[in-house]
This record gives structure tokens, sequence and C-alpha cells, in this order.
């Protein structure tokens, strides 16, 4: 038998490299991190049709507290394919927001969210959620890539 693959010195190099880059990147912010609690089992909503409740087929989700940290939004021009709800076509959203994000386990479902200025005097929040993570790096990962979509208001920025 062979020896395995060992990346785990090269990824601690690269670690400290993208700390690094986190903490002195001119693009970087701080964000709120949401991370999706999967641990817990999906809620099927009450079978009333009651206006404003979930559809038989909705979840919800569970959040942990909000976690700050950094995060680099990345330019990224390929198209992200996404299925719709059945009573539309499938299709593909162009403009998917790319995250680079100072953690690196960040789960599909978790909400990142940070306020930005719409002028030189008022704020307004981005909720953004992921709809998929890759991990950047080979096992175990060094950060991840987050494709996000927006999203209503999620909650109250600290």
């Amino acid at each position: 038998m062979t020896a395995p693959r060992n990346y785990r010195n090269v990824h601690a190099a690269i670690a400290v490299n993208a700390a690094t880059m986190f903490d002195d990147h001119p693009d970087a912010f701080e964000v709120l991190y949401y991370k999706a609690d999967l641990s817990h089992p999906e809620t099927v909503a009450p079978g009333l049709d009651v206006v404003g409740a979930l559809d038989s087929s909705e979840r919800t989700l569970e959040y942990d507290d909000p976690f700050p940290c950094k995060a680099i939004i990345v330019p990224e021009f390929k198209p992200f394919p996404m299925s719709d709800d059945g009573n539309r076509t499938d299709g593909v959203e162009p403009d998917p927001v790319v995250l680079l994000l100072s953690i690196i386990d960040v789960p599909e479902q978790s909400v990142i969210q940070w306020a930005e200025y719409v002028d030189d005097t008022n704020l307004r929040d981005v909720s953004m959620y992921v709809v998929r993570s890759e991990q950047v790096g080979v096992a175990p990962g060094v950060y991840a890539k987050l494709y996000c979509l927006p999203m209503q208001a999620f909650g109250d920025l600290l």
C-alpha cells in the first residue's frame, strides 16, 4: 500500500496567507454569517390554508446566532443553473453573487448579511442566501467560495 497524499502542511501555509488576505485586502468587508443548522429536522408546515402560512412543500430552517467575519466579492461570469418550483421551466440565473468568506464551514442554505451605503447618508441591509458552497483547496479546504442569491431582509443587523 502506498502512503496517502498529505495536503495538511500546504493548507496550513495557505490558511495563514488567506487570513492575511482577508485582513489586508482593500475590498474585504465585515459581514454577519448565519450558519444554517441542518442538524434539526425541518418543520413541516401545518395543513391549514391561512394567509402567510407555508405551502405544504415548504420547510423552515433554524439558524445559529450571527457570527462576524470578513468577505470578498469575487467576479464570476459563468451562468449558475437553477431549478424553479415546478410551475415554471428551469432557467439560468446569470448573476449570482460569489463571495469568499474568511471561515471554512459554510453549508448551503446559510445566510450572509451586511450593510452598505446607497448614498452619502443612507444604509441598506443586504441579505444573501447561500445556494452553493465550493471548498477551495483539497481536503481539508482552506476557505469556501459561496454562490449566493439575494433574499428579503433576514433579521436585523447588529
